[in-house]
């Protein structure tokens, strides 16, 4: 029970935690189908858990926020250099950042349901991330990104989480 309130409350706070929820159904489903012997299914166990702590923590071994965190996740691609890393890191806190700076402006009372303001919010992301996102982001994956982030912040905003007015 610990461990699915941890995940559940690690799923509110970033999205991007769905690989930890996808392993601990599948150990428990293993376990109750008897695919697994007891001590093993302990060492999945604590060998999960042990990973979920480090999730926990990775916000600050990255020197990001949890919300600056889970735009990065969001906006990473294959093959990325050390240096193109740092990039898209700058790029996450300075989206955050600047949604941040004129939440007040770009998150009316309902803009997740109305066209124009989500526009407005779509177009905020775009200008960030044409800044800030490396060379090596094509038109094809930088648009994706774009999408990428923009549902995020839309699903957040209707679940009643970080953008909303």
């Amino acid at each position: 029970e610990h461990i699915e309130k941890k995940l559940a409350q690690m799923m509110r706070e970033n999205v991007t935690g769905d690989k930890f929820s996808e392993r601990f159904r599948h150990i428990i489903e293993e376990y109750n189908a008897g695919g697994s012997q007891n001590d093993q299914f302990y060492l999945k166990l604590l060998k999960y858990m042990e990973e979920l702590k480090e999730e926990e923590a990775r916000h600050i071994k990255e020197e990001l926020t949890e919300s600056e965190l889970e735009i990065y996740d969001l906006l990473q691609k294959d093959k990325l250099t050390k240096e193109e890393l740092k990039t898209v890191k700058l790029a996450a806190r300075e989206l955050y950042k600047t949604l941040t700076e004129k939440k007040k402006d770009l998150f009316v009372v309902g803009w997740e349901k109305d066209d124009q303001p989500k526009q407005k919010v779509r177009n905020e992301i775009m200008t960030v991330l044409n800044s800030y996102l490396p060379e090596s982001y094509d038109r094809e994956v930088f648009s994706n990104k774009i999408n990428v982030i923009f549902t995020h912040i839309v699903d957040q905003a209707m679940m009643g989480f970080n953008w909303v007015a």
